[in-house]
């Protein structure tokens, strides 16, 4: 009989890690640890270092927990969210909570059997940075140059106004 790999789904957020698994005794548990390399070791000391870890691309917040694993060679996957939000659908599932998100993140890893996360080199994530930094400062130039444009429209003077707004978005 195939044994299946004891899977630990991850519910990340900027604070805390929500984790959902089954313990060394078998016992499905909840347990929120911070998201911290302390955090890291006490989620691996109560889940095993055995354990295949899911979690949700969540921006940057699973970014160290990620680093933490790859350096332990520990076995995780990486999955995208909307493919985690049309799962907790098809369960029907409307109320949500993060212990909630975990078991069913637990639950797709189980189903699923997500393939493991290839671990770029670290200037995928530099650049990553980089072109996130440069989107985002053209989205703010974006907004002030219409803000400006608007200000002239107005019939009285917004000429201050106007020239904080250059000075920002130069």
């Amino acid at each position: 009989m195939e044994e299946k790999n004891n899977y630990c789904g991850i519910d990340v957020s900027n604070e805390t890690l929500d984790a959902y698994f089954k313990n060394k005794k078998g016992i499905e548990q909840h347990l929120q640890v911070s998201n911290s390399v302390a955090g890291f070791r006490e989620l691996i000391k109560e889940s095993g270092k055995e354990t295949h870890f899911v979690m949700e691309s969540t921006g940057v917040y699973h970014l160290r927990f990620i680093f933490f694993l790859d350096k332990k060679n520990i076995k995780f996957s990486v999955v995208n969210a909307l493919q985690i939000k049309r799962y907790i659908q098809m369960h029907l599932e409307r109320n949500k909570s993060d212990k909630k998100d975990a078991k069913h993140i637990y639950e797709y890893g189980l189903n699923r059997n997500p393939e493991l996360y290839q671990m770029p080199d670290n200037n995928y994530f530099e650049c990553r940075s980089l072109n996130n930094a440069i989107h985002d400062l053209t989205k703010e130039i974006t907004k002030f140059s219409n803000q400006i444009h608007s200000l002239k429209k107005c019939p009285f003077d917004t000429k201050s106004v106007e020239k904080s707004f250059q000075k920002i978005s130069k």
